[in-house]
């Protein structure tokens, strides 16, 4: 069987004959499709390289040449999710520990293809994909706060909420029978709460 990388065209043949683009745009085409794919269909309902090439109009060899597998794109879409810029908080630095928490997590929610990515990354049993993205600017929050008195559990607590959330969210409003943006704001709502009752000092 020929290789792949071997007999890939040049990077800006195209299937239908579009005129010569950089690899790096080759590889930005890739990306975006894996992402429409998995936006469109879901973690669980698999996506293939051909598939990702063919909603790409990229040459299927290409897609081998360039990333080598599946998770090496899942990779490098996951990559570009994260490092996305994150929206400023306004007054973030004035918020008590709950507070600070729950917008946190609104905002994770925000985030929902990274979310996805990652989740089929762990799924393809990829050892090296980080799920805790903001571990060091969360537990810096948390680990100098004299009423939270085990910071990593609450930051797992919070982790899998947004995972969990971000995930299944327009899921579990179709089967409640609730508007998403509903769903979504009673959840934070109760988040807030359960925030409040593990992150206040005592009197």
């Amino acid at each position: 069987m020929p290789d792949p990388a071997e007999s890939a065209p040049d990077s800006g043949q195209g299937r239908k004959g579009r005129p010569a683009q950089s690899r790096a745009a080759t590889e930005q085409l890739l990306v975006d499709a894996a992402v429409d794919l998995l936006r469109e269909r879901g973690v669980l309902d698999g996506m293939n390289l051909r598939e990702i090439a063919d909603l790409a109009d990229v040459h299927r060899a290409l897609v081998y040449h360039y990333f080598g597998s599946r998770q090496e794109l899942l990779r490098a879409a996951a990559k570009r999710e994260i490092a996305r810029p994150r929206d400023e908080v306004p007054g973030e630095a004035d918020m008590d520990t709950a507070e600070w928490l729950t917008t946190s997590l609104g905002a994770s929610l925000r985030y929902r293809e990274a979310i996805r990515l990652i989740v089929l990354l762990v799924l393809d049993h990829d050892r090296t994909v980080r799920t805790l993205t903001t571990r060091r600017a969360t537990l810096g929050r948390l680990d100098p706060e004299p009423a939270v008195d085990d910071p990593a559990a609450l930051y797992a607590v919070y982790a899998s909420m947004s995972y969990g959330f971000g995930l299944l969210s327009e899921r579990f409003a179709d089967e409640l029978g609730i508007e998403p943006e509903d769903l979504e704001r009673r959840f934070l709502d109760v988040a807030s709460r359960m925030f409040a009752a593990v992150a206040t000092e005592a009197p």
